[in-house]
């Protein structure tokens, strides 16, 4: 989120994008670390004239969860009041009758925590500043442990009713997700939602959004990826000696998240690849 401002700055700053009149309002909004960048900034390039907008929190539940953890990690309290002004934005704008286009993205969740706990490391070591040579001397065997102990683990089971549900009434879970198809759009009155799993994004991605904002030709604009940033090779080093409980393995991959947006086979995947001999 970078430097806080003051309510205010916020609500100007929504506003002068919300009149942008390229296109409906866009809304990437997801858990963090599920590939959202490559989508915010391929819809930025694609519509730059339409309002577009990137979050991973919105409702009050998710957000004062999101302060407690931070004050209970003892590491500052980061504001949320770009947050709290977007929501009131958003929701004011559809009472009017603004009809938003949101894009949402689901990662298999051991995966995405591990990636998730990396990008928010200086929770952990605020004094890292994400530098090479201070990841090096970081254990490996520290990392983990820190990992599996201290790490909000439960994010991807409750994003979705917390957040599209709590604050849309969308229940993404009460009719079956196409698996094989990667992505399914969901029509409402005030929105419409594509919601496109994040081991798909290369496969479909493109034309997923091109049918969503019925712009043929659509291009995927690659961000944010993780093997390229500071931590990367201590991120490597994590994946390749992790030893995951298998209790972890059992709860994570037999939640209704991960059975909904996957398959038996693809998950018995996902644990072979966690799985040690």
């Amino acid at each position: 989120m970078g430097r806080t401002f003051g309510a205010a700055w916020y609500r100007g700053q929504i506003s002068r994008e919300l009149g942008k009149q390229g296109g409906p309002p866009m809304l990437v909004w997801q858990m963090g670390k599920v590939g959202s960048s490559t989508i915010y900034a391929s819809l930025g390039a694609a519509i730059p004239d339409a309002p577009l907008f990137h979050i991973h929190m919105l409702t009050e539940g998710m957000l004062k969860k999101g302060e407690l953890y931070q004050k209970s990690q003892q590491k500052g309290n980061k504001a949320f009041e770009f947050n709290r002004c977007l929501r009131k934005a958003l929701l004011d704008s559809m009472e009017r009758g603004r009809r938003w286009r949101i894009v949402s993205i689901v990662r298999e969740p051991v995966a995405r925590n591990l990636s998730a706990f990396f990008q928010n490391l200086d929770l952990y070591y605020p004094d890292l500043n994400f530098r090479t040579d201070a990841m090096e001397e970081i254990p490996v065997e520290e990392l983990i442990e820190k990992f599996l102990q201290e790490f909000d683990h439960d994010r991807p089971m409750e994003w979705f009713d917390g957040e599209i549900r709590g604050l849309l009434g969308l229940d993404v879970f009460a009719e079956p997700f196409p698996c094989e198809d990667g992505y399914r759009i969901y029509q409402r009155d005030r929105f419409d939602l594509l919601l496109i799993r994040m081991e798909d994004i290369n496969r479909v991605g493109a034309s997923a959004l091109a049918s969503f904002l019925e712009l043929p030709g659509f291009q995927l604009v690659n961000r944010n990826v993780g093997a390229e940033k500071d931590y990367a090779d201590s991120y490597r080093k994590v994946k390749s000696q992790i030893v995951f409980p298998v209790r972890y393995l059992d709860e994570f991959h037999s939640s209704k998240y991960a059975r909904h947006f996957y398959t038996e086979k693809e998950l018995l995947e996902f644990r072979r690849r966690w799985e040690k001999d």
